[in-house]
């Protein structure tokens, strides 16, 4: 079977897409046009096989029908690569933007899931390095989503991404570009994802010293893209590793629910199927239980006050409600998860959190992150918050992860900081 590396001679020269099916693509087929390939630009699925086996290790997985797939129905490539041209690469940079760049609905020019789309691969398509990191990132996303263990592929291009660093460590000038602080962050990430924190450790302690280097993290360029996917690699390490458990949160932050119930912050228009002022109820009940908290504290000194949760302010309820919207029930099983660890229900939390992720699993993401992201990263951080397995916390985390990359670089700090205080607070009363 024979599969096409680049574009057809015609699609090239009119610059259209091509599907590169082999003998004729599509395009050629429908307006009767001879298609033709350039020498080199065909070649047998086998070869790949080869190709890819000049690495020691063996390469299993590009001989699996998946990976077929994704070489016949890939979309058309760049003309360059920083490195040699594999057959692979079109999807993990595919799966590379649907996982990390946040694909399929329009994106705030300042936010860091647009950066992700230009700045970094602009920078990706101009330095092996980053390239080499962003492929890692790639097929480590679609490793995870198969939950498989790391492919040869993965393994590859982490090997080369890691080789490169070191080779740039030697030289102060490439160290200490954002170029190689930005190769690192994946590094980071997918180790805490893998549960390797020895590695985790090595690549986040050398992310602070290669940013203390440049002058603190404000002094890193890349409009804010640098100090961002830091700090956020940060909080993954925290939440994977259960590490950096506060005992001394006595107020209850109200950040998220603030943002969830300021009327400034109206979006699109909400569709109607959508229960959106039950949703709001659910969060005014949590919002002024906390100041009901924070009021007793004020008055009476205490760290931990008694506050009534045997009335009506105290919803537990373990009935889902008869709404057939899904994220309702979603938001509804969330609160049910905070109530009860407000109350030390301990005894039901596997069950609510086990109920939850499945509904969540069943909701449409784009309707979160159009309508309701901010409910959708506290749902999922207060689920997170009740899991005392680490592979389900970062699921919570990695489920709602797209909310966090829609906003602003500048506004990402106090989002990340009222997440965190969410799930710390609730953990420290609940667990």
């Amino acid at each position: 079977m024979k599969m096409a590396l680049r574009a057809c001679e015609p699609c090239r020269q009119r610059k259209r897409k091509c599907d590169r099916v082999v003998p004729s693509c599509s395009l050629c087929t429908r307006n009767f046009r001879q298609c033709s390939y350039s020498v080199g630009a065909l070649i047998e699925f086998d070869e790949y096989a080869n190709y890819l086996s000049r690495d020691s290790r063996p390469c299993e997985a590009t001989a699996s029908r998946l990976y077929t797939t994704w070489a016949i129905e890939s979309p058309d490539i760049p003309d360059f690569y920083p490195i040699e041209f594999r057959w692979y690469m079109p999807q993990l940079i595919r799966c590379f933007f649907e996982n990390v760049g946040v694909s399929g609905i329009p994106v705030d020019n300042a936010s860091s899931a647009y950066l992700m789309q230009t700045t970094w691969m602009k920078g990706a398509l101009n330095d092996p390095c980053l390239f080499h990191a962003t492929l890692f990132a790639g097929s480590s996303c679609f490793d995870l989503l198969r939950t498989a263990k790391q492919s040869p592929i993965t393994l590859f291009h982490q090997n080369e991404a890691i080789r490169i660093i070191n080779q740039r460590l030697s030289n102060p000038t490439w160290a200490l570009e954002d170029s190689t602080i930005l190769a690192i962050t994946p590094l980071a990430l997918f180790s805490a994802l893998n549960a390797d924190q020895t590695a985790a450790n090595v690549h986040r302690m050398g992310l602070e010293r290669l940013a203390q280097l440049r002058g603190g993290l404000d002094k890193l360029g890349l409009d804010g893209l640098t100090s961002t996917l830091i700090n956020r690699n940060t909080m993954i390490y925290h939440i994977a590793f259960d590490t950096d458990r506060r005992n001394d949160i006595s107020v209850p932050p109200i950040g998220l629910e603030s943002r969830i119930l300021d009327p400034t912050t109206k979006g699109n228009t909400i569709p109607p199927y959508l229960s959106i002022s039950l949703v709001k109820q659910l969060f005014q009940e949590i919002h002024n239980f906390k100041l009901d908290w924070i009021s007793k504290i004020s008055a009476t000194g205490l760290r931990h006050p008694f506050v009534d949760r045997s009335g009506p302010d105290f919803r537990f309820n373990a009935n889902l409600p008869a709404t057939q919207d899904p994220i309702y029930h979603c938001c509804f099983l969330a609160t049910q998860i905070f109530w009860a660890m407000v109350d030390g229900r301990k005894q039901v939390l596997d069950a609510l959190v086990a109920n939850l992720k499945a509904f969540l699993s069943f909701t449409d993401e784009k309707l979160w992150l159009c309508y309701l992201p901010v409910e959708y990263s506290w749902v999922c951080f207060t689920g997170a918050a009740a899991s005392r397995d680490a592979e389900l916390r970062l699921w919570f985390y990695f489920r709602q992860s797209s909310s966090v990359r829609l906003v602003r670089v500048s506004e990402e700090p106090g989002y990340l900081g009222d997440l965190w205080s969410h799930l710390q607070w609730l953990r420290m009363i609940g667990l």
